[in-house]
């Protein structure tokens, strides 16, 4: 049986609905349809595709010369399995293309796995918001991490 090829496309308007259900399966907290639909129109939104299966999405916001990643997720199904690592390594790619001399992200404290692969992208810890996610408890701390691109190991982006 042949191996499907990963790839990267733009979202479009009909991949809104298909997001949606991902980011819900793969975050407690995920995004409103609104949320979305403000972003295609204001932010890059990649989608990470198995063949012709949408499987993930990416979300960067461009402003001068930093990008930043807002949203990352990757279907429950495919994750473990290197997707988050391929799709975030596309869109770092595409924020350096676009000018951007570094990207930052905000990671929940206790996701652990997310902060694995952004260390492995060469992220470091840049600082923590304090309470700045709702949880099941009151609030979560985020972590800032950041990148420069100038400062990425060619082999890992």
């Amino acid at each position: 049986m042949p191996t499907l090829a990963l790839t990267t496309r733009m979202m479009v308007k009909q991949d809104i609905n298909t997001a949606v259900t991902i980011n819900r399966l793969a975050s407690q907290y995920a995004w409103s349809q609104t949320q979305f639909e403000d972003s295609l129109s204001h932010h890059d939104i990649q989608m990470l595709c198995l063949g012709d299966i949408p499987i993930g999405f990416s979300i960067y916001q461009h402003v001068a010369d930093e990008s930043c990643l807002l949203n990352l997720a990757i279907h429950p199904q495919y994750q473990r399995k290197g997707h988050a690592n391929y799709l975030l390594r596309q869109g770092l790619q595409t924020c350096e293309q676009q000018g951007a001399v570094q990207c930052y992200l905000e990671v929940r404290e206790s996701n652990l796995s997310a902060i694995a692969l952004y260390q492995q992208l060469d992220f470091i810890k840049a600082g923590v918001r304090k309470n700045y996610y709702p949880a099941e408890q009151g609030r979560e701390n985020a972590v800032v991490m950041t990148v420069s691109f100038d400062q990425i190991d060619g082999e890992n982006v």
